[in-house]
């Protein structure tokens, strides 16, 4: 049935914390729509933090789904709404006294009451502790290589992070610890995984220490310490569409977290905060939305070769605006159970009504394909020097 399908997706996951249930929302959506396999092809999925969780999820439902009785999308939506579900807040000492502790501390440090002070001894290791729990318990990564030589017409999972000592943006795909691996064709796997390469991702200090990695091959040790690379690859787009051309999609669909436009000039010490922080968000992801834009009108003219390059449209998926503005950064960390449904619920309804309008390429879910202000003049004589 793959063989049938035309138009190739990537989707790209954009950080954000507990956000990014939102993301689960809009993936469970489009992973239990009846298009998936039939009228696109998810050829890669990735992200940044709580993006590259979502998309890490997603991903091994569809791996592990593919030889079940049911449809694989459903088991990978399965997957992220059950992690969301245990990742929030659940027992009563959690949700009266731990999670609002945590929220109200953050707001007060946003509004410049308290000052930003690394978190006690110990929380750090516990932090990480539960969320590798939590990705064991879904993800079985010993499970992992058997799956991958089995089934090599599955998306390229990406992860993106950066080297807390060297300060090189990295990219781990398909949850192989060596950042220089790539998947450069569809039977091609990796030697390795690890759940190391999704925690990378979500390693946001102080809040998580960073992640050593052993990225050396053989007896050859070489470690990396990891953070999550909100500020360089959010999500991590280039690397999901720089791929071979038979896996390189038609169409890049970006589920946005932090907002563009603002409603007003924020004043207020922790709106300025929480803007400042959308700003640098979302500039990683601006510039590399430019480049595919670039890239398109470069083949337009024809500049560069369509048998070698292809065009790619870009969609974004973003919060509803009642609920986008709602929204503070100390959100971020709040894990209470109604909010969470709150996001999944509106991720499933934004993504149920991009779905409805994703054949119009005139709506407005998608991005101009090419550059909005440069439009060379060709021509063939050179003005005369003054």
């Amino acid at each position: 049935m793959l063989d049938q399908v035309s138009t190739k997706v990537a989707i790209a996951c954009q950080g954000g914390g507990s956000q990014t249930a939102f993301t689960a929302g809009v993936l469970s959506r489009i992973l239990r729509d009846p298009g998936l396999d039939r009228d696109f092809e998810l050829v890669a999925i990735g992200g940044t933090s709580g993006g590259a969780i979502c998309s890490a999820l997603a991903w091994y439902g569809l791996l592990a789904g593919s030889d079940g009785p049911g449809r694989r999308g459903d088991v990978a939506a399965d997957l992220l709404r059950t992690f969301w579900q245990r990742n929030s807040a659940h027992d009563p000492w959690d949700m009266m006294v731990l999670n609002p502790f945590v929220v109200g501390m953050h707001r007060l440090v946003d509004a410049g009451v308290l000052p930003a002070t690394a978190p006690v001894k110990g929380v750090q290791g516990q932090f990480r502790a539960r969320l590798e729990g939590l990705l064991n318990g879904l993800i079985r990564f010993d499970d992992l290589p058997e799956l991958l030589r089995a089934h090599p017409r599955h998306p390229t999972l990406m992860c993106s992070a950066v080297d807390a000592v060297t300060g090189e943006f990295v990219v781990f795909e398909e949850a192989c610890p060596d950042p220089d691996w790539r998947r450069e064709r569809w039977d091609a796997h990796p030697a390795a995984v690890s759940v190391k390469t999704v925690l990378a991702s979500a390693a946001v200090p102080p809040l998580m220490p960073a992640i050593r990695i052993d990225k050396g091959v053989g007896h050859d040790p070489q470690f990396g310490e990891y953070w999550d690379a909100a500020f360089a690859h959010n999500p991590p787009i280039w690397h999901l569409v720089d791929r071979d051309y038979s896996m390189r999609p038609d169409e890049l669909w970006v589920i946005q977290i932090d907002p563009e436009l603002d409603p007003d000039v924020p004043t207020a010490p922790c709106h300025v905060v929480a803007r400042r922080f959308e700003l640098s968000s979302n500039l990683s992801m601006a510039a590399e939305l430019h480049w595919i834009r670039q890239i398109n009108q470069w083949i337009a003219q024809g500049v560069l070769p369509k048998e070698d390059f292809k065009p790619i449209d870009v969609a974004r998926i973003q919060m509803s605006k009642p609920l986008a503005r709602r929204l503070d950064l100390a959100s971020s960390v709040d894990r209470d159970p109604a909010f969470l449904r709150g996001l999944i619920a509106d991720g499933d309804q934004q993504a149920k009504a991009f779905l409805a309008e994703r054949h119009d390429l005139k709506s407005e879910w998608w991005e101009p394909n090419l550059p909005h202000r440069y439009h060379p003049v060709v021509s063939t004589t050179w003005p005369a020097r003054p």
